[in-house]
């Protein structure tokens, strides 16, 4: 089953939506040795994760990969390559008794999220992404600077697109997502400023496609 771009903005979308609804009901909440902000953004990449996997829930053989914490994780959970990552399986024999293992062979999405100000760690996650071959890559990252410091978040873009023309790979889709800091969501203000963008090879640019 091919999943469209629509779906996927919608995705984005509807998990930023929870995530912000999330935080204005839990503002203090943190888990372990995670900090508030680092439980924010642990809690973005499960919500992502769960919309996401409602993509290919019909599809057999499909699973979502992604980082969980104890009461949250199934028999089958864990981090795989990257954040969150959709492969096909298909099973093979164990040694001893022929159980059947699911092995990941295809991969059909994967999604980093870096909300770090620091370039250098910015374009280490999207550099992960670009060693994916899956028909759909994902980069989630905050916005550079305040609202109003347009040079800055043109910076980003360009930055972005730049580190794209050299490393995507030729028969993949990117979609970049930009929003505010995970410490910005209490306010009333963060629904309003969620920006997806997608790589164009042909401009060898970013093009918005879908803003709150």
């Amino acid at each position: 089953m091919s999943i469209t771009q629509a779906q996927l903005l919608e995705s984005i979308r509807s998990a930023y939506n929870k995530v912000l609804q999330y935080v204005a009901e839990n503002p203090k909440e943190k888990h372990g040795d995670l900090s508030t902000l680092q439980w924010r953004s642990f809690k973005w990449v499960h919500l992502l994760a769960l919309e996401l996997q409602l993509l290919w829930a019909q599809q057999p053989g499909v699973q979502t990969h992604f980082k969980q914490l104890e009461e949250h994780a199934p028999r089958t959970a864990g981090e795989l390559l990257t954040d969150i990552h959709v492969v096909e399986t298909s099973d093979v024999r164990s040694i001893k008794r022929g159980t059947p293992i699911p092995l990941a062979t295809h991969s059909l999405l994967a999604v980093e999220s870096e909300f770090s100000h620091n370039s250098r760690e910015l374009l280490y996650d999207l550099g992960k992404l670009f060693l994916v071959r899956a028909p759909w890559l994902i980069f989630v990252s905050s916005r550079a600077g305040r609202k109003t410091d347009q040079d800055l978040q043109t910076s980003q873009l360009r930055m972005y697109a730049e580190a794209a023309k050299l490393g995507l790979p030729g028969d993949a889709n990117l979609l970049i997502a930009v929003m505010p800091d995970p410490d910005k969501w209490p306010k009333s203000a963060a629904e309003k400023e969620l920006q997806i963008y997608q790589y164009s090879v042909a401009s060898q640019s970013l093009e918005l496609v879908f803003s709150t």
